[in-house]
């Protein structure tokens, strides 16, 4: 079926009802059987007049969905770094945990794959590369179910931040004993 504002709309609601609120061009052309070139041309003609929001190359978003997560920047992760190992660490798991005072205002996390920047209208996304071999049964690492993200442990986003040679001049290792205990608590 090929494109226009009410088969997109009826494309968003089909992806709504699935408490989806971004997708892939990928996944608009399982949908929409038009030329690639076509297709790219009316996702951006979709994107300019406002009816969805180009997120970064062939990623869009549904601005009036209903299924919108809290944790909206997270929610592009698992499309942006597909069937690789990534995880929240470095400033931002630092900052939200209290061992950097300031608040991150990018969204820092750990990846097997490249090193990126994404600037989505959303915020901003970092993804930074290591050689470390990563196992997301390693016991530094947990699943957080509302933001459906991998998240490091205090002592790991540490490690991490020091690895790749990051400013340390914010970092206040006061609480870090602690925090690490509580963290070993909940992760048992």
């Amino acid at each position: 079926m090929r494109m226009n504002r009410h088969k997109l709309d009826n494309f968003l609601l089909f992806l709504d009802n699935a408490k989806q609120w971004c997708f892939s061009f990928q996944t608009a052309q399982v949908y929409f059987d038009e030329p690639t070139n076509t297709l790219r041309h009316s996702l951006t003609r979709h994107a300019r007049s406002g009816v969805i929001v180009r997120v970064a190359k062939g990623l869009y978003a549904n601005p009036r969905s209903t299924s919108r997560p809290d944790y909206a920047l997270e929610s592009f992760v698992k499309h942006l770094r597909s069937g690789l190992i990534t995880y929240l660490s470095l400033e931002s798991r630092l900052s939200e945990i209290g061992i950097i005072s300031q608040v991150s205002t990018v969204l820092t996390l750990v990846t097997e794959g490249r090193s990126q920047i994404y600037e989505t209208p959303f915020g901003t996304i970092e993804f930074v590369h290591t050689i470390r071999k990563l196992d997301i049964n390693d016991s530094n690492l947990m699943f957080d179910t509302e933001r459906q993200i991998y998240i490091a442990s205090p002592n790991l986003a540490l490690s991490d931040l020091k690895r790749c040679k990051r400013n340390l001049n914010l970092v206040d290792t006061t609480d870090l004993t602690e925090l690490q205990t509580e963290w070993e608590q909940e992760s048992e």
